[in-house]
């Protein structure tokens, strides 16, 4: 009997060619030995006291290179020529002031992050190798000179340097040997705070995807470079030891970051928030996003001891009064408001309050604030990806970005203004809608990642975003959002997921995003509602505390193969085993079930969502395409009629309610679910794609509250 498989496909354009994901703009800079990157002379590099510079490298020779210099060795940071070769060294003036140890040679084709620092104050010069001081001196009246020159990245007074150079930095001040080792594994582009000194950022990427190559300093200070033959090197999720994929913020109750006011994040007709947030404590109230004082333009809240949702708009608090947000893990928060119309309040991505409310959004002139209301209570715990918009999104448009991070190359409905923060290294507007620069205040700053151990990571500060765009994740997945505790000591955590319809497999993906004090601890088994199973995780990633991926048998990195190495925010990554040939030929329809064993006494963790993509689908959700509120339920035929193989089905629906939208076949079976779910009033469109099926005559039903009704559509090919 022949398989009939139903792929469900929504008709979108995909920005450019590039393999998106989480950070996929990562790249790195190759020099040849004659080409170099240029930064014209500027006051806030012409330093003459403390200093640091520090880059990630991967040299392919070991001889006499430059890595970072200012003019004519005013400071010059560079693998030395003195025999071992591969020593880093640091000059001042033209005088070598300090090498590394003999025993510190770099390794050629492998990356390691260098660093050396001049504290004015006790005279000290120091090396650092991966986080870790590997030598200093004290040497009087060695400061750098104050001279009007160039910064040069890969050259120098000699010696131009042949490999790979990424996240190449310098500060105004000696970093410690902590501060070095908690930001070497971020792509930094932030500025105040913690970051105070940083004058110059080149992370040889953009903050967005859509042109993803750049060398735009990221310090805030303009100090934007000139290539000069360099060639960039796409890391695009690829699994990497420069720098982590998936940063959040974290506050400890006395910090915050701010922006100033601008149009982009003042909007008066309609609005959006939408947030994930780590609540550590549901003591007093907790403010993350807020514009404005005590009539506060806009704001979005945890109400003391409850920690019940709730917004503030010109003043007036509005209460989700039943959406409570759990404390010591992760929860996608998101409000929409229209002024004299309806106010909704969502919890990973589901519904859970509305409402109306005459408030009137205020243009106000107060700096945008995460974390703090200005003069009183601060948020305590991690924030990540802070969206603004200036409409009320879709409650659809809300579900399909509850777990995929949104950047300018795939920002919804992109002729409004989303304002979004990823967070991810960068305190920069990442859709490039006109977004403030965010400075960072007091103690706040972006989770700590390190795979080295020189350093404490931050545990369960990764939220479970990811950006496989090219992959579809998450519009063809079907998706669970989970709240299991992984126990220790050997107990077994299983979780389920129906799907529906059954389709003849060739091609499974998963996605699974959890917390865990050591992965290294776990075994992760998927089973196919048959029984067969497949083994993606065992024992892999170290000391890591994030696990956050798609496994995928054609991803170009393999789990098993990276040990200490894994860091759990990647996009994709081969698993410990295979996927597809266990289920291959397999039928979809049925109870899946995640399977996790916590080998070891002692920690634990939770799954806060997992899915499962078959076949490489496209897409199985509905689109919006109007939200003015129709008159009267209504199914459209679908166009064009007959098809081949695609076409679209257009429904309306006059108020909030669960519908579904089945296909069946000339027979009565059940071919296809295009929709089942909530949604709120409007005209939707959904696309249906034959292209596996027969021809022939096929039909579709919609029931809708007390609404049904059934049309007939012919596929011809």
């Amino acid at each position: 009997m022949k398989q009939k498989y139903i792929f469900l496909a929504m008709l979108f354009s995909l920005i450019s060619s590039i393999t998106f994901s989480q950070m996929f703009w990562h790249q790195a800079a190759s020099f040849n030995g004659t080409s170099d990157i240029t930064i014209p002379a500027s006051p806030s590099t012409d330093i003459t006291g403390s200093f640091t510079v520090e880059a990630w490298v991967s040299p392919t020779t070991t001889g006499l290179q430059n890595i970072m210099a200012k003019g004519n060795s005013r400071y010059d940071f560079r693998i030395s020529s003195s025999s071992p070769g591969g020593r880093i060294a640091i000059r001042t003036n033209g005088t070598t002031r300090l090498t590394a140890k003999v025993s510190s040679s770099l390794t050629p084709n492998v990356w390691t992050h260098v660093a050396a620092t001049y504290n004015v104050g006790t005279n000290t010069f120091s090396l650092f190798i991966n986080g870790v001081l590997d030598t200093s001196a004290v040497i009087a009246g060695a400061a750098p000179t104050s001279a009007v020159e160039t910064v040069t990245i890969g050259d120098g007074f000699n010696g131009n340097f042949t490999g790979l150079i990424d996240e190449a930095r310098i500060w105004n001040r000696a970093l410690t040997a902590t501060e070095l080792s908690n930001n070497m594994f971020v792509s930094l582009g932030a500025t105040g705070g913690v970051y105070n000194g940083l004058v110059l950022s080149m992370t040889m990427q953009n903050s967005y995807g859509s042109s993803p190559t750049s060398l735009t300093d990221w310090s805030g200070n303009g100090n934007t470079g000139t290539n000069n033959g360099a060639v960039f090197v796409n890391y695009s999720g690829k699994p990497s030891r420069t720098t982590y994929q998936n940063q959040s913020l974290v506050f400890d109750g006395a910090s915050w970051v701010a922006g100033p006011d601008n149009a982009a994040v003042s909007p008066t007709a309609a609005i959006t928030l939408e947030a994930w947030i780590f609540p550590k404590t549901n003591v007093g109230t907790q403010p993350f996003i807020n514009k404005g004082n005590a009539l506060s333009n806009y704001q979005l809240r945890l109400i003391s001891t409850t920690n019940v949702l709730a917004a503030v708009i010109n003043g007036v608090l509005i209460s989700s009064t039943t959406v409570a947000v759990p404390v010591n893990r992760w929860s996608h928060v998101a409000f929409t408001y229209t002024p004299g119309g309806t106010y909704k309040f969502f919890l990973n991505g589901n519904l859970g309050g509305t409402g109306t409310n005459a408030a009137p959004l205020l243009d106000g002139a107060d700096s945008l604030i995460i974390g703090r209301y200005p003069g009183g209570s601060l948020f305590t715990g991690y924030v990540d990806e802070v969206r603004i918009s200036n409409y009320a999104k879709p409650d659809s448009t809300i579900q399909q970005y509850v777990y995929r991070s949104i950047d300018q190359s795939n920002e919804p409905f992109s002729g409004n203004v989303n304002v979004v923060y990823n967070f991810d290294g960068y305190g920069v507007d990442n859709c490039s809608d006109g977004g403030p620069r965010m400075y960072f205040r007091n103690n706040a700053r972006f989770s700590i990642h390190n795979i080295t151990g020189s350093s404490s990571e931050d545990e369960s500060s990764t939220s479970p975003l990811n950006r496989w765009d090219a992959g579809n994740f998450s519009r063809g997945w079907y998706m669970k959002t989970s709240d299991r505790l992984i126990p220790n000591v050997g107990v077994m955590t299983v979780d389920s997921l129906n799907v529906s319809p059954g389709v003849s497999m060739t091609d499974v993906n998963l996605f699974i995003g959890l917390n865990h004090t050591y992965v290294n601890d776990l075994r992760i088994t998927l089973v196919a509602p048959n029984g067969d199973s497949s083994v993606v995780f065992n024992g892999n990633g170290g000391s890591e505390n994030d696990l956050v991926t798609i496994f995928d048998d054609q991803a170009d990195s393999t789990i098993a193969g990276l040990g200490n190495t894994y860091i759990g925010g990647y996009t994709r990554i081969k698993p410990s085993g295979v996927l597809n040939t266990p289920f291959s030929g397999d039928q979809s329809a049925g109870i899946w079930r995640l399977r996790i064993i916590d080998g070891f006494a002692g920690d634990e963790g939770r799954v806060y969502s997992w899915g499962i993509q078959i076949n490489n689908a496209v897409f199985t959700g509905v689109n919006q395409i109007a939200s003015e509120i129709p008159l009267k339920f209504m199914l459209h035929q679908n166009y064009p009629n007959p098809f081949n193989p695609v076409t679209s089905i257009k429904f309306a629906i006059p108020s909030s309610a669960f519908t579904v939208i089945k296909v069946y076949d000339i027979i009565g079976r059940e071919v296809a679910k295009l929709v089942d779910k909530q949604l709120s009033a409007g005209t939707y469109e959904v696309t249906f794609d034959g292209k596996d099926l027969a021809s022939g005559v096929y039909f579709y039903r919609i029931e809708s509250a007390d609404f049904v009704d059934v049309k007939k559509m012919m596929l011809v090919k």
